[in-house]
């Protein structure tokens, strides 16, 4: 029987051949045949199958090491891999394959690592309970002297003879890891089944496993892609920014933000966010005190900071270099609580220690005459005039009143207690009027002038204690 096989047009190699052209005589080398048409073809069709052939041989190949690159996940095969160097084992040397037949835990350590450690001597006694159904095997990267003499000299090892991997460089490719202790379980077939942390290894999970029972519970994962030495959570370092709990956040200015602050109560979800975005220390500070919106330049006492970033009428060519932002995500409904958390966030960051107190102060006080308002006129034009002999005010209301009185007494601290309701005018026949005088003319009004003793809030910001500002290396 004849067996056929037919290729496709643009593979078909053949055809007629075409005469032969005559030698002249004249070519040193001429060919003998014309080239068929499709012979072109032909080879890049060889060159096709070749290729696929190729893919087709390399491809399990490539997979094979992508697996192993990448790290082997559940329900992989494990490949047979030789482990070079073992201590406290029969043989230097080992495949994986020798352990088929037993559940097979490979427990990723180092002398470093106190949890790895600590539960040496637990899995130790795991191991003879379950005897040859399984095997317990200890893998480091470091070097064989090290861990002898480290087992010898660590209480928690000292008499353990278990074996172990060591000086590792297969392993840990096959089984990428960053935290230790990273605990590989290899069911009886050779198979990945799991990744745990030593706690999880115990002599229920065990039995569950020998049983027949699958493994269940939270596996270990390790970020690998996690670096410790930049921050958390920047740019998905350990993951994206929806995953925090508690966080506070203060920068410089922020180019094309406003200028404002607000606070956000989410009763259903439980937690208080604050934000206050390009203002200056004293407005950052307002979130915790909010009495200190109201204080006189006079009650903050700056004993240690920046004059000019807790003035808010200073002027300076950079301003935005005393502009930050600041926002306090926090877990409850307290605002009490997050008050005394932005007030501590903001003490540490500008490295000094507030507080607003309570100081007496002895105050000249325009109070009212009685609890009831005079009757109030048509209010004309405000006038203040001044000459050699005489003063004059006319329709000034208690404020303006104060503050007129502030340009001749800067260094005495006036309140006005006496409502808004009414204006107040008078004529002063000298220029410098003794205060029982004024009452005279101030009582037409219904308002007169007397010093008290009173408690006035202070703004306080004192530099930090020395201990905080004496070098020591950081230990952890």
């Amino acid at each position: 029987m004849k067996l056929k096989i037919r290729f496709p047009a643009i593979l078909w190699p053949f055809g007629k051949q075409q005469k032969s052209n005559k030698n002249t005589g004249n070519e040193v080398f001429e060919s003998n045949t014309i080239p068929h048409p499709y012979a072109g073809a032909y080879m890049l069709g060889v060159i096709i199958l070749v290729m696929l052939a190729l893919l087709l041989f390399w491809q399990p190949a490539c997979n094979a090491q992508a697996r192993q690159q990448q790290g082997l996940k559940i329900g992989d095969q494990v490949p047979d891999v030789l482990i070079s160097k073992l201590i406290n084992y029969p043989t230097k040397s080992a495949k994986l394959s020798d352990f088929k037949g037993k559940l097979l835990i490979l427990d990723f350590w180092a002398t470093s690592c106190g949890a790895c450690i600590s539960s040496m001597p637990r899995l130790d006694s795991l191991q003879q309970q379950f005897k040859d159904r399984i095997v317990i095997l200890p893998v480091t990267y470091e070097k064989a002297e090290k861990i002898l003499a480290f087992q010898q000299s660590n209480k928690f090892l000292r008499g353990l003879k278990f074996p172990s991997v060591v000086e590792d460089t297969v392993l840990q490719k096959i089984f990428p890891h960053r935290m230790l202790p990273h605990d590989v379980w290899v069911d009886e077939q050779g198979k990945v089944i799991a990744f745990t942390e030593a706690w999880q290894i115990t002599a229920e999970t065990i039995s569950k496993q020998l049983n027949g029972t699958k493994m269940t519970g939270v596996m270990k994962v390790d970020a690998m892609d996690y670096n410790s030495r930049t921050p958390l959570l920047v740019n998905h370092n350990g993951g994206n920014d929806s995953v925090f709990r508690y966080r506070s956040i203060i920068t410089g200015y922020l180019k094309g933000l406003p200028s404002e602050s607000s606070l956000k109560k989410d009763t259903l979800h439980q937690f208080i966010r604050i934000k206050s975005t390009n203002g200056n220390p004293r407005r950052l500070y307002t979130l915790a005190f909010k009495e200190l919106q109201f204080l006189e330049k006079d009650q903050i006492i700056n004993r240690a900071a920046d004059h000019l970033a807790f003035d808010p009428t200073a002027v300076d060519s950079n301003m935005t270099s005393h502009f930050y932002c600041y926002e306090l995500d926090l877990p409850g409904t307290s605002v009490l609580l997050a008050r005394e958390s932005i007030h501590q966030d903001l003490d540490r960051f500008f490295q000094v220690r507030t507080t607003m107190v309570e100081k007496d102060t002895m105050a000249l006080i325009l109070s009212p005459l009685s609890a009831i308002n005079p009757v109030e006129e048509p209010a004309t034009d405000i006038q203040i005039s001044l000459d050699i002999k005489t003063t004059k005010i006319a329709n000034l209301s208690p404020a303006a009143f104060i503050e007129w009185l502030k340009g001749s007494n800067s260094q005495l601290l006036l309140i006005d207690d006496s409502g808004k309701h009414f204006h107040i005018s008078a004529a002063f026949q000298k220029a410098k009027i003794p205060l029982s005088e004024m009452n005279q003319t101030l009582k037409r009004s219904g308002v007169y002038l007397a010093y008290k003793k009173i408690k006035r809030k202070q703004f306080l910001i004192v530099p930090l204690p020395a201990e905080y500002n004496r070098p020591e290396p950081l230990t952890y």
